[in-house]
């Protein structure tokens, strides 16, 4: 028979009361007094325009100081005479994935639960569709309680436009500042090849003007040959000079 005490519920007492509490129950999520509730169909990380829908086998990635908001697969009940509290499991914990949201779930509470989680890691995490991600215990209260959740998340099937809203922003964090510090290495790696790749061709052009110029100078100062014409000598061009001696007077003794 199980306890009816105030305090949390054995496996024995969650495989009895569960199947009434929790949507699509299997009995072989009950793990040391404790429910595992899987990953649902939607997700929204920071950063992002939009909420994104997870079909089967579909993962969403959060990169490192990004939050992200994650939805359960199962609709869950709290009934009033009961508490529950949430958390991660402890193979993303130990992954960076920290859960910031609320800890625990009121008596009267029914529909999906919503996670706000952190990485606080240094590399992207991949959390796939159906998979076994969060945990929730519960705990018998000492006696029912007239006190019931009545607000606007009972019944929640989807992730809320308002929180969505508020989270919308893409956090600085030191991750994303080290990946934007790395863009602008890249780019300017790449201005600093197309800069030098310049400068080399400028160079060789410059220095290619300079050659022919000096070449183009040398070539002025070198003397034309010099052309003498004697009456009835032939024009000679392109030789060294020449003096014709046909009609120099001779000295006579």
């Amino acid at each position: 028979m199980p306890n009816t005490q105030p305090g949390f519920w054995s496996s024995e007492t969650l495989r009895q009361r569960l199947p009434e509490l929790v949507k699509e129950y299997r009995a072989e999520r009950v793990k040391h007094a404790a429910y595992e509730l899987s990953l649902g169909g939607e997700a929204f990380v920071t950063g992002e325009k939009s909420r994104q829908k997870l079909g089967d086998g579909d993962e969403v990635v959060i990169p490192p100081g990004q939050f992200v908001l994650l939805i359960t697969e199962e609709d869950i009940a709290v009934p009033p005479d009961a508490i529950a509290f949430i958390s991660m499991k402890s193979k993303e914990k130990f992954r960076g994935l920290i859960n910031v949201s609320g800890f625990h779930v009121d008596p009267g509470f029914s529909g999906k639960l919503i996670f706000s989680a952190f990485n606080a890691g240094v590399q992207e995490l991949h959390l796939t569709k159906g998979a076994p991600l969060f945990m929730i215990w519960y705990a018998s209260l000492d006696v029912k309680t007239e006190d019931i959740y009545r607000g606007m998340h009972k019944g929640q099937a989807r992730i809320p436009d308002d929180i969505i809203t508020n989270m919308a922003t893409k956090v600085v964090s030191a991750a994303t500042l080290q990946e934007e510090f790395k863009e602008i290495k890249d780019s300017f790696g790449k201005w600093k090849q197309a800069f030098w790749i310049l400068t080399t061709l400028a160079v060789s052009t410059f220095s290619w003007i300079a050659i022919r110029s000096s070449m183009q100078t040398d070539d002025n100062q070198h003397p034309q040959p010099i052309i003498i014409v004697q009456p009835g000598a032939q024009i000679v061009t392109n030789q060294l000079p020449t003096v014709s001696l046909t009609n120099v007077p001779t000295r006579r003794p």
